[in-house]
């Protein structure tokens, strides 16, 4: 009788250790808000629901949204406390001319800084110049959707209008559903397509065989498909997703 205790107790131990390991494994290995996790969660559903079935892209993707918010819908920060160096890395196109006392005085004026760095004529973001269009859809939501054509497209994709009230794109599921399309719009480009093939060999964001390749691919994504593969944004930017990595392992599965 003693013996057949023993050995159930034995039966019960090994089974809520191998209950509690288990539970483990499916835990993020880096700590999580539990909102985060609740997010992130429903975030790679969304992923599988629109079809993206690869892990390492989901994982990817996960690292990205988690350096850019963190899963949490943000709109685009003023830049007046960020080094003059900085910003003209992030606006090569219009400040990488610029000496640091142009930067520093623009950055004082957050309307007046946007409107120049994306209100500009022959802009590819479809904000008309001398407006307040580049202010008004500077970056919002978990990958920061930047660009009056961009709120006017991913709207008409979702069913919301975004053009007339632009602080939609921070609305729950909205953000979640237009970051997903937007990587998946960016992958399904000639840009995309291009990127792919030239620089991992693969021809679709279902094809990643490792997790490395596909950060920096999706990092280029959101920097704007077909720019510099090793510029310097996109250093950043990855070198940032990729500490994400253990964070959201486990929840890409």
């Amino acid at each position: 009788m003693k013996k057949d205790i023993l050995i159930l107790t034995g039966i019960i131990v090994f089974l809520f250790l191998i209950r509690k390991k288990k539970n483990v494994e499916n835990m993020p290995t880096e700590p999580i808000e539990r909102q985060e996790l609740k997010d992130a969660i429903e975030f790679n559903k969304i992923m599988k629901n629109y079809g993206i079935t690869n892990r390492y892209a989901r994982w990817a993707i996960m690292c990205i949204i988690g350096k850019e918010s963190g899963f949490e819908p943000v709109v685009e920060k003023c830049y007046s406390n960020t080094k003059a160096s900085n910003i003209r890395a992030v606006f090569t196109y219009r400040l990488g001319g610029k000496s640091d006392a142009f930067v520093n005085d623009l950055k004082k004026d957050c309307k007046a800084f946007f409107n120049y760095v994306y209100g500009y004529a022959g802009n590819d973001l479809g904000n008309i110049p001398n407006t307040n269009d580049g202010y008004t859809f500077r970056g919002r939501g978990l990958n920061q959707l930047t660009g009056r054509d961009n709120y006017s497209y991913f709207g008409d994709k979702i069913g919301v209008d975004l053009v007339s009230n632009p602080e939609l794109v921070n609305q729950n599921p909205n953000y979640f559903k237009i970051a997903v399309l937007y990587f998946i719009d960016s992958a399904l480009s000639n840009a995309g397509k291009i990127t792919l093939q030239k620089r991992l060999g693969i021809n679709t964001i279902n094809d990643f065989t490792e997790i490395d390749g596909a950060i920096r691919f999706f990092a280029n994504a959101n920097a704007g498909i077909g720019k510099s593969w090793n510029s310097q944004v996109v250093n950043w930017a990855t070198d940032a997703a990729k500490k994400q990595k253990n964070k959201y392992k486990l929840l890409s599965l």
